[in-house]
């Protein structure tokens, strides 16, 4: 809207004009001009409420596509769970028996392990370029099922972030409401499977916006990096790209919040007491130690 300030001082010119030139004239064309003023000030003002809606509207297509998205990820979360680590988890795709031992067999003991079959030989053994030996095939096969299951996956979820991203650019998606969608973005890209994904072709897919929120990040994703370190990058980048103070300091405002946890108590404590409302006494949480040991059973 700063544009609108910038003409401000015009339009307010004009209009004390055109009001004098208004008044100059008789009552019968008076009432002329206003009656045509009327019509068109009415005009755009049902204008923008109907731009107001259809951005709503759209926004609401988009929320309740991502619940298909969630309903995909429940369906497949056995499958998903080994796919979604930071790093390669060769444990997960070993049988319950042999990794204990880290004592692999099949694919991870033919390729040395599973990290170096999906990064280096699947793309050539589904392009043809390489076969796979016949000892492996029914376990190459139940790879192969699961690896299309978590490229359907992220192909759905990229959807919505290229839907949620040129919404953004519309301006029918409110800042700050953007920055919530960037957290999920950046939990994608943290995901081994999909970054594998990216690089092999999915990128090809998507647009120049969204391609600019991933291709740095995939490439130079390191596990070993501090995790705050690399979200706080990511965001900083993110919000520079599409010029967005909010998202450049999301992180800093929620850590902000996190602070202000005593003062909030304060305040609800203030409330209590005016409102006349009994405080129940909170239960204090248990120890690391109790909960790791409740989790365990």
């Amino acid at each position: 809207m700063g544009w609108l300030y910038q003409i401000w001082p015009w339009l307010v010119g004009e209009a004390q004009a055109a009001w004098r030139g208004i008044t100059a004239i008789d009552v019968a064309a008076q009432l002329t001009i206003l009656s045509i003023i009327g019509a068109v000030a009415s005009f755009w003002i049902q204008h923008f409420r109907t731009i107001r809606v259809e951005r709503t509207e759209l926004y609401q297509r988009l929320e309740t596509n991502s619940l298909t998205v969630f309903a995909f990820e429940a369906q497949h979360a056995d499958v998903l769970e080994k796919y979604r680590d930071e790093e390669l988890d060769e444990e997960k795709f070993a049988s319950t028996d042999l990794a204990l031992d880290k004592n692999f067999s099949g694919l991870q003991a033919h390729y040395g392990s599973m990290k170096a079959f999906v990064e280096e030989e699947y793309a050539l053994i589904e392009d043809g370029t390489r076969t796979i030996e016949p000892s492996l095939k029914a376990e190459f096969q139940r790879f192969e099922k699961e690896w299309r299951i978590t490229r359907k996956y992220y192909e759905q979820t990229l959807n919505l972030f290229e839907m949620a991203t040129r919404f953004r650019r519309g301006h029918i998606i409110e800042d700050v409401v953007f920055g919530s969608w960037v957290i999920w973005f950046y939990d994608t890209l943290s995901e081994w499977s999909f970054r594998v994904h990216w690089r092999g072709g999915l990128r090809e897919n998507y647009t120049e916006d969204l391609r600019e929120m991933f291709n740095l990040f995939v490439e130079d994703f390191d596990p070993q990096d501090n995790g705050d370190d690399r979200k706080s990058r990511y965001f900083a980048y993110v919000g520079a790209y599409i010029k967005c103070r909010v998202i450049k300091t999301w992180l800093a405002r929620v850590s902000e919040q996190q602070r202000d946890l005593p003062e909030r108590r304060r305040a609800l404590a203030r409330i209590l007491d005016k409102e006349k409302i009994p405080r129940v006494a909170s239960r204090p949480r248990p120890k690391a130690a109790v909960m790791a040991a409740r989790y365990r059973r």
